[in-house]
């Protein structure tokens, strides 16, 4: 769930067309959807032997107001990404925000999860899909560090101290909250990453993929019973962070300057190094565990 980093205005850039539910989300199954948000924290609890949505801060959220939340780190199933949104905790935590999923293009195309992710509301990671969403939904989550935080997911099961590592080489999220007005939020998610693990750790191979291909290859799941893509029974947290208000354009439509696109790129990852030294502690799986950001 990668976030791209592209330079041009907004205003230029062709819109998708009307007929692709990945780009306008025409598929989406409400029905579905609600039945989902009743059911998914208790499905969960029972799966993983718990899930709490956690609110750091107090600012108040507007269904009137624009925000992109970032989902950290991106593990090798960033599930929570798509299912954080249904949860009648985050609703609470969240007043307004019913924020659209943002996936990269590999999850439209096998067609039974094609399927499901339409029926949820996911839509492409493109640009031209990510500034639609937001300005009809008003709020979209993603994974800014995408693929290449994947890389990094085995130093979760480091020991005798665990890693979570962010990757923060991409800024394309923080230039369209610049210019279309939108706070973002950071998302710290603990337990995700330890649910899963890649057998073949080949770190600068699988980089190299990710650059080349999109994707970490090679990649063997290991998760409950042994070889398999079910998660291990992990406990889950989310915590949310408060929203960060972008710098105004100094004229309507304008791109965003690159100095205001670096400084709030750097208050949304201290924000987010915050969110984790003051809740680490609250899952059991990291007490002592330390926050590493990447830029490779």
């Amino acid at each position: 769930m990668a976030a791209r980093s592209p330079r041009r205005s907004l205003s230029t850039k062709k819109q998708p067309r009307q007929g692709r539910p990945e780009h306008n989300g025409r598929r989406r199954w409400p029905a579905l959807c609600d039945w989902t948000s009743r059911h998914i924290e208790g499905s969960l609890a029972h799966w993983f032997g718990g899930v709490r949505v956690l609110r750091h801060g107090s600012a108040p959220t507007s269904a009137e107001k624009k925000y992109i939340l970032g989902f950290h780190p991106h593990g090798l199933y960033p599930t929570g990404a798509g299912f954080l949104s249904l949860m009648p905790s985050f609703r609470d935590a969240m007043p307004g925000l019913r924020p659209i999923p943002l996936s990269a293009s590999a999850l439209f195309m096998p067609p039974i999860i094609k399927d499901v992710v339409c029926w949820a509301g996911f839509r492409q990671v493109s640009r031209a899909s990510f500034v639609r969403a937001l300005d009809e939904a008003g709020s979209v989550i993603l994974c800014p560090g995408g693929q290449a935080e994947m890389v990094h997911t085995h130093r979760a099961f480091k020991s005798p101290r665990r890693e979570v590592v962010i990757h923060t080489r991409h800024k394309g999220f923080c230039r369209v909250a610049i210019e279309r007005g939108a706070a973002v939020v950071p998302v710290l998610a603990l337990g995700e990453t330890l649910q899963l693990r890649n057998l073949l750790n080949w770190p600068r191979c699988q980089a190299f993929m990710v650059r080349r291909f999109g994707f970490p290859f090679p990649y063997f799941m290991a998760g409950r019973w042994g070889l398999s893509p079910l998660p291990r029974a992990v406990p889950l947290l989310y915590v949310v962070g408060d929203p960060i208000p972008p710098p105004p354009l100094p004229a309507p439509g304008a791109p965003a300057a690159d100095a205001d696109v670096d400084a709030l790129h750097a208050a949304y990852f201290a924000a987010l190094g915050e969110l984790f030294a003051a809740h680490r502690h609250e899952h059991p799986e990291y007490a002592d565990a330390e926050l590493v950001l990447v830029d490779d």
